[in-house]
């Protein structure tokens, strides 16, 4: 529906319907073949927008729907900056964009989440995002990126997907395993910060 304001709307990348379904008017049945790689590329767009709320949909992997999903990358880095990055720049001005196959949302004037349509690591060079001239940080990847003369240079990572702003990279804590059953007294874990 067009005309919505965009408080009113919810962005999703994929949904159940989509994942699931049998039938749709864009030439594929559904997004189940679609790469997680690729469904984070979307997210970084849209959850990165001004004023709408954004979805995730947690696809199920080998689980039924329903069932705690065996695919966890709805709790990736990048997934995981991309929804810091939303957060963090609440009633920030938005500017959308792109530059050949980079694709971009600038909120306000200090901050840029990019997806690059067509692979995973490149090296960009963009005019025009309005980033005030400074050093950003890729909180994805740690790398760091700079503006100089309205012009935006950097290397995206190896998700495709970079969240540029002046923050730094939040620690998470690792387990060495993730969820599941054991019989028995006792369960070895390895827990770690990163």
């Amino acid at each position: 529906k067009s005309g919505v304001a965009a408080s009113n709307a919810v962005l999703w990348a994929e949904s159940h319907d989509t994942y699931e379904g049998s039938s749709g008017s864009s030439g594929f049945s559904n997004t189940a073949d679609v790469s997680d790689e690729n469904v984070v590329k979307a997210w970084a767009i849209v959850a990165s927008r001004k004023d709408s709320t954004a979805l995730f949909f947690a696809r199920p992997g080998t689980a039924l729907m329903g069932n705690i999903s065996t695919d966890s990358t709805y709790k990736s880095t990048a997934v995981s900056e991309i929804n810091k990055f939303h957060n963090l720049f609440v009633g920030q001005s938005e500017k959308l964009g792109s530059s050949g196959d980079i694709a971009y949302v600038a909120r306000g004037t200090s901050g840029v989440v990019l997806a690059n349509c067509d692979g995973n690591e490149k090296s960009v060079s963009i005019s025009g995002t309005g980033l005030a001239n400074g050093t950003y940080t890729d909180t994805v990847s740690g790398a760091k990126f700079t503006v100089a003369n309205g012009v935006l240079t950097g290397n995206i990572g190896s998700t495709g997907v970079a969240v540029v702003y002046n923050g730094t990279t939040t620690p998470r804590n690792t387990c060495s395993v993730e969820s599941g059953d054991f019989k028995g007294d006792t369960i070895t874990l390895n827990l770690g910060l990163d």
